[in-house]
């Protein structure tokens, strides 16, 4: 294991600006709305004489960075990375702070012609040691606040290390090797964890194509341009933070306002500033809109003046306002749309297929559904026996879904999906990845979806093993395989029970080896293994846990003790 301090110096603005880059780089789409060109790599746009000089990038700090500044430390990065990982598609593991050192190593990564595996400080050792691990990662990259967490995970795994002082981090003209499009294509890309129901999270390869085909339906289906600022407040190792609310935005030029993390209150004071460059989209979780509404009555509702201006601000100054990755209660869509004149637009997509479904952008919003495909997704809703014996219930795209059953019988069924944002595979996984394709090559979504109307409705998973919370999917069986190794759990079964803040909680029902211990003490316990958000916060405990003939628990008997 090799620790490496990359050299720096004071870093200066860029005296000269990009040359355009030459049309052969280009990928057009004239048939979309918005989007003149799009170009492989992802950040290309950062290399455009005409957006050079425009801010791509607030961090939370209030510092502000253009695209040449971040296109120039991209390429002295990807130069730097090059020379300690030659080759291609190895995979470059790091972790960055919500600031610009993200899109830049990101950037950086890619333009080394390298995978991406963001990683995330809220992860225990252990699982960024299973992260690093099971990609086989070459280098992991970080600033100093992080270095000595990753010294170990380094260590563990045989990875070399890198340590970065982004602030003084170097800067250099890209060389036209870097950006041809034909170094990356359908090379891989990107690969993000996801949890399934098999217990590890399973690693979603995504190519660069893929991630093309979603940046190109999300900017289509929802005008997202050079002219938007995206207030920015979601974990960057997931699919929504990552791909929706900053590799679109950055790809279209236009500028991400990041926040340190999610604060009801400095949201709204982003949401409602005065100021030129304010946000006017915002892309979310339920749960950020429960903690919205929340604030919001504690700190505006009860002046009149207040509550006019919070209204009328946001109706007039703000352009979209979406929210996914788990269910949005209707009370949650009423509440938010008195306080501010938007019907929240939800949409449904998964790690493995980007965005598949979205109300319109302009037009009804039926709450409760996720609308129809996007652009070039294709759709089927199936009675689902197996991956070889399925009956087609609808079939369809964007223009139109073919009903195959009789007039007036519901269209209930298994989702499944197709097209070009689909992923790639299960990094080194391929028995998982067969399991989740049909033969003919749908991939399973694992979600019960009813057609009605010309729109969709989620109805759940087909797996009690999947819990949303607060954005996040999380599996049960993972949380179970950390919790069995505390010494003071003898048996435990996890589930999500629903709440209207989070979605779900979740829920451990434990059988201990000794003393019985509070929910607060399991949660302190489990925080050494699993990340916050995925440490029970509801309890019960049991002398051991009921069991069928087989020996296995039926969770969904055992929820009915929460109720």
């Amino acid at each position: 294991m090799v620790v490496k301090h990359l050299p720096i110096k004071m870093f200066g603005r860029a005296t000269s600006s990009f040359n355009r880059v030459p049309n052969s780089l280009f990928v057009r789409y004239a048939s979309r709305r918005t989007i003149d060109e799009i170009k492989l790599p992802l950040f290309a746009r950062a290399l455009e004489a005409e957006s050079a000089k425009k801010i791509a990038f607030t961090d939370y700090k209030g510092q502000n960075f253009t695209y040449e500044e971040f296109g120039k430390k991209s390429a002295y990065l990807a130069k730097e990375l090059k020379s300690l990982v030659p080759g291609q598609e190895e995979r470059i593991a790091f972790l960055c702070d919500r600031d610009f050192s993200f899109p830049t190593t990101l950037g950086a990564t890619w333009w080394a012609q390298h995978v991406a595996i963001p990683l995330s400080s809220t992860h225990p050792e252990n699982m960024l040691e299973y992260f690093v691990k099971s990609t086989s990662s070459k280098l992991i990259v970080t600033n100093k606040k992080y270095a000595d967490r990753l010294n170990k995970v380094a260590k563990a795994t045989g990875a070399e290390i890198l340590v970065i002082d982004f602030e003084t981090l170097k800067s250099e003209d890209p060389s036209p090797s870097l950006l041809d499009s034909k170094n990356y294509e359908d090379k891989n890309a990107l690969i993000l964890f996801t949890s399934g129901t098999t217990g590890m999270p399973k690693g979603v390869l995504l190519t660069h194509s893929n991630l093309l085909a979603q940046v190109e339906n999300i900017c289509d289906a929802w005008e997202i341009s050079h002219r938007d600022t995206m207030l920015h407040l979601l974990p960057l190792h997931h699919t929504h933070g990552l791909i929706h609310a900053l590799i679109s935005p950055m790809s279209v030029g236009a500028r991400c306002h990041m926040l340190e993390k999610f604060d009801a209150g400095k949201a709204w004071q982003e949401l409602l500033s005065s100021k030129e460059m304010r946000p006017n989209v915002l892309m979310a979780v339920p749960t950020v809109y429960v903690k919205l509404i929340e604030e919001y009555e504690k700190s505006f509702a009860n002046s009149s003046t207040q509550v006019s201006f919070v209204r009328e601000t946001l109706k007039q100054k703000m352009r979209l306002i979406l929210s996914g990755s788990a269910a949005l209660p209707i009370p949650t869509i009423e509440k938010f749309k008195v306080i501010s004149g938007h019907t929240l637009l939800e949409r449904y997509g998964m790690t493995e297929i980007g965005m598949a479904l979205t109300n319109p952008l302009h037009g009804e919003r039926k709450p409760g559904f996720v609308g129809g495909p996007f652009e070039t997704v294709k759709l089927m809703v199936a009675d689902l026996k197996s991956r070889t014996d399925y009956t087609v219930i609808a079939v369809g795209d964007a223009k139109k879904m073919d009903v195959k059953i009789s007039q007036g019988e519901k269209v209930i069924g298994d989702l499944l999906v197709k097209g070009p944002s689909v992923f790639k595979e299960y990094w080194g996984n391929p028995e998982a990845t067969k399991k989740e394709f049909t033969e003919d090559g749908w991939f399973i979504t694992g979600d019960t979806v009813e057609f009605l109307d010309g729109s969709f409705k989620i109805l759940g998973r087909k797996s009690v093993d999947i819990i949303k919370s607060g954005g996040y999917k999380l599996s049960a069986l993972e949380i179970e395989t950390q919790l069995l190794s505390l010494p003071e759990v003898k048996e435990v079964a996890v589930l999500g029970i629903p709440d209207p803040t989070w979605g779900q909680k979740v829920a451990a029902v434990v059988a201990w080896r000794g003393k019985e211990l509070t929910a607060t003490e399991l949660r302190d316990l489990a925080k050494t293994r699993l990340p916050g958000y995925a440490c029970p916060t509801v309890l019960k405990s049991l002398p051991e846990l009921p069991k069928n003939h087989l020996g296995k628990v039926n969770k969904k008997e055992l929820a009915k003790i929460f109720s």
